[in-house]
């Protein structure tokens, strides 16, 4: 199959199973067939065009052992089929770094991701227009109905990725020539995400565009970059604009706001930190592994991904979070494969992403989106991301398209060298 068809199909995917994420519990039944030919298909799909598209061998060989590790251990499971479907989900969004690496590898296919993101960002608000208008999905949290909003069935899995789409937004709009248009997208999935209140979309949101202005500001100065210059008329519009939209935001949105911040305030105070659901599931999984008396428990895990009723206290809860998880599910030899595949990925950014490399305002605005997702996505592993194929797809996808944007620089940069040793 030609490549350029096969970045397409895989850059279409991503909307295509955001779709049916908004579907779940309205049109399909979670753990229903349509779900299980789906991923199968998508599993299917991301497997071959792997095997076409080489990429580094020392990322294979963590990928390979990692997967293997898991391999051994599904037999441990009571639930096979679960911890199979989990397993899978996990390996086909790691799946996307490589290919994304070598399938948006020219400035068309980047803008062409960069447009996928976009439909993300509208499916996202078609969802929670279709989940208020409709009833369609549930309604997130626990505050009065009066003021509740609801998210909608893809309100977990769909939210997440969001987050880490809007960390490109900088990119997309200094790339994307329908500006006006997205800076109103922009604005409203913000908006939106305020409204939804989740504490982790939202620190992240805020953490990121700090960082992201902080690297871009910082290599603006490095590299004596001039910022964009902006009138002070302009400065005065922007302002008074601002000012208007909060004002209206708080008229229309302010009691929702204040709801939703009472009950987490409420939340707070009551549950000290060192007793919230995900520092006590550290310490239960901790017990489990760490300080079991069965070597292979605490090499290899327990039960691959199936944590409901086998942690701690037989909670019926699932773990809420990456590290959990992957210490639970893997034991430490897993636990060091993932994680090393993690930062074999940043190590390998950074490789390519030098100071020395980096010459325009686009450079910058894709290593401070580099830098800044990779937070995002840190603080959102917090909040688990390995069920849901969208979080870390998204996530693997953007870091392989910004390593391969830095990677076709340096192979530039290589190319003259030899070119100018060649001259003289």
């Amino acid at each position: 199959m030609e490549k350029t068809i096969q970045s397409k199909i895989f850059l279409y995917s991503l909307p295509v199973y955001y779709i049916y994420n908004m579907l779940l519990d309205v049109v399909f039944n979670r753990g229903s067939a349509a779900g299980i030919v789906l991923n199968m298909v998508v599993l299917a799909m991301l497997v071959y065009f792997s095997m076409g598209n080489p990429f580094n061998k020392k990322f294979w060989y963590l990928f390979v052992w990692f997967t293997f590790n898991i391999i051994l251990i599904l037999c441990n499971s009571s639930n096979i089929q679960f911890s199979s479907k989990v397993f899978c989900i996990n390996a086909m969004s790691m799946l996307c770094f490589p290919l994304a690496f070598n399938l948006i590898s020219t400035n068309q296919q980047i803008v062409l991701f960069l447009k996928v993101l976009i439909a993300v960002l509208l499916l996202y608000i078609l969802n929670l227009i279709l989940a208020n208008t409709l009833d369609w999905g549930q309604a997130y949290g626990d505050v009065d109905s009066d003021f509740a909003v609801q998210g909608g069935a893809s309100i977990v899995t769909g939210s997440m990725p969001v987050v880490i789409a809007l960390m490109m937004a900088p990119v997309i709009f200094y790339l994307i020539p329908q500006k006006k248009y997205f800076i109103g997208l922009w604005a409203l999935t913000t908006v939106c995400m305020f409204l939804i209140f989740k504490r982790t979309n939202i620190a992240s949101l805020v953490i990121g565009y700090v960082l992201f202005y902080a690297f871009y500001k910082f290599y603006n100065y490095k590299l004596g970059l001039s910022t964009i210059r902006v009138s002070r008329k302009t400065k005065i519009r922007v302002v008074i604009g601002g000012l208007s939209l909060l004002i209206l935001f708080a008229l229309i949105f302010g009691k929702i706001i204040l709801a939703q911040l009472d009950m987490r305030g409420k939340e707070l105070h009551e549950v000290p930190l060192q007793d919230q659901g995900r520092v006590v599931e550290w310490r239960m999984v901790k017990e489990v592994i760490l300080e079991s008396n069965n070597t292979g428990t605490i090499l290899f895990g327990k039960e691959p991904y199936n944590t409901s009723g086998n942690y701690g206290d037989s909670s019926a809860r699932n773990i809420h979070g990456d590290f959990s998880i992957v210490l639970f599910s893997t034991g430490v030899v897993g636990f060091i494969y993932y994680w090393g595949m993690q930062i074999f990925i940043a190590l390998l950014i950074f490789k390519y992403a030098k100071r020395r490399y980096i010459h325009s305002t686009q450079d910058i605005l894709f290593f401070s989106a580099y830098a800044s997702s990779s937070l995002i996505w840190f603080i959102c592993s917090f909040s688990a991301t390995l069920d849901y194929f969208l979080v870390s797809a998204v996530y693997y996808m953007t870091h392989g398209a910004i390593l391969r944007y830095f990677w076709n620089k340096y192979q530039v940069q290589e190319r003259l060298k030899i070119i100018q040793a060649y001259d003289y």
